[in-house]
């Protein structure tokens, strides 16, 4: 298990069919050996039948980020990656596209998206007009995801560097409501809202 590595990993990329996440997730808060975890995997709490399981697991994350020092910071689920333009850093997915070095620019802008592509498409849009970015964050669009909007804006006003951030985000999640900014945000909310509904929709649902 994770004891066995005889340390603590900074990150965690978890890989792994949804039907597995659970077990390791449990792993992952026992052992408190990781401090960071992107999770890859989809459509957790997208069936019918994941739906109990997923809503399980994200209260044992939340619970875990009571503990001493917080817990492990869980990314995802269907996490695209997270980058760093000042260290010039990309974990998972492939943000900043085939040219990183021109898109991910060091600046003052940190940009927390539902899409992977949107998160580049905005960094080099920004980067066109003379703006550079600190962090970049590929929430994913699961029903759960537990480095949502909340999150980010606790990170956002903790971090010197970040003066101001751009949000991509889509129909059917309830994470924005309620957030407090406490830096300027310019948010861009794409696609169609449908009456009653239940589950997140992804990028050609929203839209649909």
């Amino acid at each position: 298990g994770l004891r066995a590595l005889g340390g603590n990993l900074d990150m965690l990329i978890v890989a792994v069919a949804a039907s597995a996440v659970y077990e390791l997730v449990d792993e992952i808060i026992e052992s408190d050996a990781v401090e960071a975890v992107m999770l890859i995997p989809g459509s957790l709490g997208e069936t019918r039948a994941s739906r109990e399981p997923a809503a399980a697991l994200a209260e044992r994350i939340n619970a875990a980020h009571g503990k001493p020092g917080g817990g492990p910071i869980f990314l995802g689920a269907n996490c695209l990656g997270v980058a760093d333009s000042w260290n010039n850093v990309r974990i998972g997915g492939a943000l900043g596209g085939d040219k990183p070095e021109e898109t991910l620019r060091k600046g003052s802008v940190a940009i927390y998206s539902n899409s992977g592509n949107f998160t580049t498409t905005i960094a080099n849009y920004l980067s066109i007009g003379g703006w550079g970015t600190t962090t970049l964050i590929s929430s994913g669009k699961d029903v759960y995801i537990n480095y949502a909007t909340p999150e980010f804006a606790y990170g956002m006003a903790n971090d010197e560097r970040t003066k101001a951030a751009v949000m991509y985000s889509e129909p059917g999640g309830y994470y924005e409501e309620d957030v407090t900014f406490e830096k300027p945000v310019v948010a861009c909310v794409v696609g169609r809202w449908k009456a009653n509904l239940t589950r997140a929709v992804g990028h050609a649902g929203a839209i649909a």
